[in-house]
């Protein structure tokens, strides 16, 4: 996941690290890594908009790959995961057992409710509830043999991050503008250190 700080914020970052020297640079990073942690607070808040999702599963497709410290000012995070289930995007019925919906379940991955037709939901052996659907040809001969029952999968987060340009620009947004109210404060923190204030 990309930042990108505007002239005048970067500028103010280098003068705040010729400023303090040392301590300087580890308030830079602080402030880096502070904007970096957030950027999966303002990813979830963004897709939830487009996405019918719960934040707690868009947050957990984030990971921290570098911090940023005095000696290397750079900071990342990226989004990883497989396609998410369909049970995940509001299915009704949510669980097995439930209402027998007419011609399958129904589901909102956006904004409006889709009915999946022969679907179905089902919990597995390890405890996993989800969305299936039978396949093959069960229905002709009554052969297990030849009958599939495949779980329903849709789009990943980091696709939906992805293909969308203006949440990618969103993000980085409200990254650097984190960036900067963290720079403030900890450049007041490392003046109050070093005995300026």
């Amino acid at each position: 996941m990309k930042i990108d700080l505007s002239n005048e914020t970067a500028d103010k970052a280098a003068k705040v690290i010729e400023t303090l020297g040392n301590e300087g640079k580890k308030a830079v990073a602080k402030a880096l890594n502070r904007a970096n942690a957030g950027t999966k607070t303002d990813a979830a808040r963004i897709v939830r908009t487009r996405y019918n999702l719960k934040a707690g599963a868009i947050k957990k497709t984030f990971k921290i790959d570098r911090r940023a410290n005095a000696q290397s000012l750079t900071a990342s995070t990226r989004s990883t995961g497989s396609r998410t289930p369909l049970v995940a995007f509001g299915a009704r019925p949510a669980m097995p057992g439930g209402r027998k919906p007419g011609g399958g379940v129904s589901v909102k991955v956006r904004n409006a409710r889709k009915r999946v037709p022969g679907s179905f939901v089902a919990k597995m052996k390890n405890g996993h509830v989800g969305v299936f659907q039978r396949s093959g040809d069960y229905g002709r001969n009554k052969d297990n043999d030849l009958e599939r029952i495949t779980e329903l999968h849709t789009l990943a987060v980091p696709q939906a991050i992805e293909w969308e340009e203006k949440a990618q620009g969103k993000i980085s947004d409200l990254g650097a503008a984190r960036f900067e109210k963290r720079l403030d404060h900890e450049m007041g923190r490392a003046l109050e250190k070093m005995g300026a204030r």
